[in-house]
């Protein structure tokens, strides 16, 4: 099956779908990928591939599918480098209802009766296999980590962090994590 998608053809046999299963899987086989993904075998085998985050990995339609979580429900936005971007565009990101979320290929998916518009709006679409991991509670898909981090604003530091673990000074003029942070204006008169 064809997909066009940003003005060109695309083969659904070679193309990625990044998102939460329960958007692409059909609703008759739903409560069956569910037992697959729940067994005790699929769970353990996640478990022992990658310990953070990684809830299992199945067997569906043929194809290995390693299925994660990040604490529930929710969206995760990512901007990405040109080199690493998804079919959607540079800024994409992919919603989650089931709690879990995967890399399927498109050629397993039910989705014939979606639009490419539908598809690319409940997840993103890639061109190559791309990488997803969740890792001490930040996902990665190519790399690139969501938005819900940061690198630290001080050139010094750069460790990944929270928003909220950002602090400024009183003057505005110097940032840094909750470990890095020391305001070099305090005192200084102007």
């Amino acid at each position: 099956m064809k997909r066009t998608i940003n003005g060109k053809e695309y083969d659904t046999n070679n193309l990625w779908y990044v998102g939460d299963p329960c958007y692409v899987v059909d609703d008759e086989v739903w409560y069956e990928f569910c037992q697959r993904t729940y067994s005790d075998k699929a769970k353990a085998a996640g478990h022992s591939y990658w310990e953070d985050h990684c809830d299992s990995i199945i067997q569906w339609d043929g194809e290995t599918i390693t299925i994660w979580s990040n604490g529930g429900d929710g969206t995760w936005e990512f901007s990405f480098t040109e080199t690493k971007k998804p079919l959607n565009g540079r800024r994409s990101s992919f919603g989650v209802d089931a709690g879990i979320f995967a890399i399927m290929p498109l050629k397993i998916l039910d989705i014939d009766m979606m639009t490419t518009e539908r598809l690319m709006g409940l997840g993103m679409i890639f061109d190559k296999e791309p990488t997803l991991h969740v890792e001490d509670g930040i996902v990665y898909v190519n790399d690139q980590h969501d938005e819900s981090v940061t690198e630290c604003p001080d050139f010094r530091c750069r460790r990944i962090v929270t928003w909220d673990e950002i602090e400024t000074c009183e003057n505005g003029t110097c940032e840094g994590c909750f470990q890095c942070f020391e305001c070099d204006c305090v005192g200084e008169e102007e």
